[in-house]
């Protein structure tokens, strides 16, 4: 492992993890400054829907791993994980 990591380190090669969500271009689209109709059916949909569609997934994420590397001899020890 440590030789693997010190390969990946020296080869410039990142070893974290990233993604993003990317929606379709006919399912977004809000506009916030278009006025609302005067015949929108307020009893019967939902309020700002008359602005379009909004970006319909929302999702938010957080880790976080505290780990001890002993820089020497390589020996590493997670600590903590949230």
């Amino acid at each position: 492992l440590k030789a693997l990591a010190s390969k990946a380190h020296y080869s410039r090669i990142d070893l974290s993890a990233h993604g993003f969500y990317a929606v379709s271009d006919d399912r977004c689209g809000f506009d916030f400054s278009i006025e609302m109709p005067p015949d929108f059916p307020v009893d019967e949909k939902p309020w700002n829907s008359w602005k379009g569609h909004p970006f319909n997934y929302f999702t938010q994420g957080v880790a976080c791993t505290e780990v001890e590397v002993d820089l020497l001899t390589g020996n590493h020890r997670t600590l903590r994980a949230d």
